[in-house]
C-alpha cells in the first residue's frame, strides 16, 4: 500500500484522491505517508551516525593457528649456547627436538641405532665464520641422550665456535645447531696477537674488512672514526 502512495503523490494526486483510489480512508493514507517521511529523515542520520564511528583496527600478532583442532607447534626450532668455566674451558650445553631428529633421520634414511652424535669445536680466530672457514677442529663423541658437555685445553686469545651435530653414513657431519662464538683471554706475553700492520691497512682503506674477531675484549682494536 505504501509504494503506491508514494507512486501516486509523485503524480500530485490528493490524500483524498488517493484514498478513494486505494478504497480506503484519508486517515489510513496520510498515517502511511507520514510514517514513510520520517523514516526518510532519519535514513541520513543513521549513515551520519555510521561514519563517525572508528573502524575496528586489525588484530595484529602472532597468529595462534589450530589444525585439525590440534595447535601448531611453533616450538620446533634448535639451540645451543657456549659459556666460560675458566678461561680455558667451556662449558656446553643444547636442545635438539625430538620432532627435528626424526626429520633429520627421515631425510638422510638412517637407524637410530646407526647415529653417532658429536662435537664439533673450530677454531675461528680472526674469521668471520661461515661454516666452513676455520683455522682447525676438534671432535668429540658424546652420549645419545647427553645434553651438555666441558671442553677443556683451550688455547688463550683464540675464538672458538662450537656445533652439535651427527655423522652421516658417508662420514660427513651433519650440524643440527650452532653455538655463539667466545674469544679466549691472552694469559702470556708470548701468544700472538693482532699486528699494527692489520690496523693501518683497515685505516688507510686498503681492505673493506679487518681481518680481527668480531667479538670485542680487552685487547681488540678500536678504531675512531
Amino acid at each position: 500500500m505504501l509504494e503506491k502512495i508514494i507512486e501516486l503523490r509523485k503524480e500530485g494526486m490528493s490524500f483524498r484522491k488517493i484514498a478513494k483510489e486505494l478504497n480506503s480512508t484519508v486517515g489510513k493514507v496520510q498515517y502511511q505517508w507520514v510514517k514513510h517521511q520520517k523514516q526518510i529523515s532519519i535514513e541520513p542520520e543513521k549513515q551520519k551516525e555510521e561514519m563517525k564511528r572508528p573502524t575496528p583496527k586489525k588484530r595484529s600478532g602472532v597468529l595462534k593457528a589450530k589444525v585439525k583442532g590440534i595447535r601448531k607447534d611453533i616450538s620446533l626450532r634448535t639451540e645451543i649456547q657456549q659459556l666460560f668455566t675458566s678461561p680455558k674451558r667451556l662449558f656446553i650445553y643444547w636442545k635438539v627436538p625430538e620432532k627435528i631428529l626424526k626429520m633429520v633421520l627421515e631425510q638422510f634414511q638412517i637407524n637410530r641405532n646407526e647415529i653417532r652424535y658429536f662435537l664439533r669445536l673450530y677454531d675461528v680466530t680472526s674469521i668471520e665464520f661461515n661454516g666452513h672457514n676455520h683455522h682447525s677442529t676438534f671432535d668429540m663423541i658424546v652420549p645419545e641422550h647427553a645434553n651438555n658437555w666441558f671442553i677443556n685445553g683451550l688455547k688463550s686469545n683464540r675464538s672458538y665456535c662450537t656445533e652439535y651435530g651427527i655423522i652421516l653414513p658417508d662420514g660427513k657431519f651433519f650440524s643440527l645447531c650452532r653455538s655463539n662464538v667466545l674469544h679466549t683471554p691472552r694469559m702470556e706475553d708470548k701468544v700472538e696477537y693482532h699486528s699494527m700492520r692489520e690496523l693501518i691497512e683497515f685505516e688507510s682503506g686498503q681492505v673493506e674488512k679487518p681481518q680481527w674477531v668480531e667479538h670485542v675484549s680487552t685487547y681488540s682494536y678500536y678504531v675512531r672514526n
